[in-house]
């Protein structure tokens, strides 16, 4: 099966076992993200408590009893981990990573903009200080500046090892999340952030360990992918054409799906009795 350019990765051909496993993932994380926004509903609406009867509000309760179990943590760290591992394999597969963490370093960009304005407009707190796209933009971005200086592989296991144990070490995930202040302090703050030293922000995904399972992603495309080529050709075909489809185009799911997901949910919310203001 043919795919057409992606543009944003600069591909003309694709691995369809990469395109479906990022499917997959990307799907997995809007099914995750609907889940919680269900659990925020009485931050959605400021009656939600008076009218909550039956209908769309017992989902509340579902979306809440998902989103704080033991389940939803770890898979959130699975997937999360096959993502990553996914864009270290599509480094080896393409030679203008400079251009594609610099494009992903603009869609970061824009979503940090985005966010902090719906924090302004309707206190959301829903600031994206350093999230995934962040994460793949700086990752992608130390893959090529290790691939540049060292020629031996093994130096990406090396770097790798050196940024997970840095953040087994540096105990990020039992940290609370702290509000960004302004000013010097704010950009001192998110630079910490950035690194994994405070945990600030939503969809937080510091370099330290996650550039490290970035890099190691990219020493398992270079052993396992040296001729760009699928490794499972056979199983190819209509089957997985939607998934792979989505997995083709991660970033623009990632950047509108949430947009999408809260309208859907104030939309219904609205035709049943619920108020915003």
């Amino acid at each position: 099966m043919k795919y057409r350019a992606d543009k944003l990765f600069n591909a003309k051909k694709r691995i369809w076992e990469l395109d479906f496993l990022r499917g997959l993932a990307i799907l997995l994380m809007v099914f995750d993200h609907f889940m919680y926004d269900l659990s925020i509903l009485p931050w959605f609406f400021t009656n939600f408590y008076s009218v909550m009867t039956e209908g769309m509000f017992n989902w509340w309760n579902i979306g809440y009893d998902f989103f704080t179990s033991g389940f939803r943590t770890v898979c959130h760290y699975i997937f999360a981990t096959l993502f990553l591992l996914i864009t270290g394999i599509s480094c080896t597969l393409t030679h203008s990573n400079v251009v594609r963490a610099t494009r992903l370093l603009i869609f970061a960009a824009i979503l940090t903009a985005a966010t902090a304005f719906a924090d302004t407009v309707a206190n959301l707190d829903a600031l994206i200080v350093f999230g995934i796209i962040h994460c793949m933009a700086v990752s992608v971005f130390v893959y090529a500046a290790i691939n540049r200086i060292f020629k031996d592989d093994v130096f990406l296991l090396a770097f790798g090892a050196a940024f997970i144990v840095a953040g087994i070490l540096i105990p990020w995930y039992d940290m609370d999340f702290v509000v960004l202040p302004g000013g010097a302090e704010g950009f001192v703050t998110a630079i910490k952030a950035c690194f994994g030293f405070v945990r600030a922000g939503s969809d937080h995904f510091p370099l330290f360990p996650c550039c490290g399972v970035v890099l190691w992603g990219a020493y398992i495309g270079k052993k396992f992918y040296p001729d760009k080529k699928s490794l499972l050709p056979a199983l190819d075909g209509q089957w997985n054409s939607f998934i792979s489809s989505v997995g083709r185009h991660t970033v623009w799911v990632y950047m509108l799906h949430q947009p999408v997901v809260a309208g859907i949910i104030l939309f219904f919310g609205l035709i049943n009795g619920l108020e915003v203001f």
